[in-house]
């Protein structure tokens, strides 16, 4: 799972605490205050590779803020895997 995966849930319009985090993906707390300072440290090269991950999916003719390419959070609930 990326850094920043972990990271965004703690920040934004409903910002969960690392323990939440770490309950809610399974990781350790360890991992998400690692990814939490991981992403700090490198905002410019995550925004940069941000940047160009949205460039080629403009270059394949796709929306990149389409609801199926945007990042989503799961949730402990049981999905099907087919």
């Amino acid at each position: 799972m990326r850094a920043e995966v972990l990271y965004r849930c703690t920040v934004g319009p409903e910002p969960e605490s690392p323990e939440q985090v770490a309950k809610e993906y399974e990781p350790s707390v360890e991992a998400v205050l690692e990814a939490i300072h991981y992403c700090h440290g490198n905002r410019d090269l995550l925004d940069a590779e941000r940047s160009t991950e949205t460039e080629g999916i403009r270059a394949c003719g796709l929306d990149p803020t389409h609801q199926c390419l945007r990042m989503t959070r799961p949730r402990n609930e049981s999905v099907s895997r087919r």
